[in-house]
């Protein structure tokens, strides 16, 4: 994971404060315009749909991937987006996450998960004020 470091000193060097990963699912949804119109998007200038090594990432991030992460970032926060489990809202905490962030990309990504507002008494419980909880979806 060496090159986890000098992508945080580059964020840092940009004046971003902290940092958000999205942890719940590793490749988009099937969405019936986009496949329509074989509209494949953009990441920064790129056509996501030749961007394979991306994927991949996504698909291999685990709490060493987090751990890492943390520890390129220093004092600056780290969000993990994508928490529905009260053991998960657990694991990131005791990994050094910052902000544990409750969602469920309104159901769009992960189509037979709980609601977020469904999860999120358990979540917050597992936390129990060791970072902050963010809600997103499900109001």
């Amino acid at each position: 994971m060496d090159w986890i470091k000098p992508w945080i000193d580059r964020l840092k060097k940009a004046g971003y404060l902290g940092l958000t990963i999205t942890v719940d699912t590793a490749v988009g949804s099937r969405r019936e315009r986009p496949l329509i119109t074989r509209y494949q998007g953009t990441t920064g200038g790129r056509r996501l749909g030749a961007v394979a090594d991306e994927r991949r990432w996504a698909a291999g991030v685990t709490w060493d991937t987090i751990d890492a992460i943390k520890a390129a970032l220093g004092d600056a926060p780290l969000l993990v987006k994508g928490i529905a489990t009260a053991e998960d809202a657990d694991l990131a905490v005791r990994h050094g996450v910052d902000v544990v962030w409750v969602s469920n990309h309104g159901g769009r990504q992960l189509d037979h998960g709980l609601g977020a507002m469904v999860t999120l008494p358990e979540i917050t419980k597992a936390v129990n004020g060791r970072a902050r909880v963010i809600l997103d979806g499900g109001v």
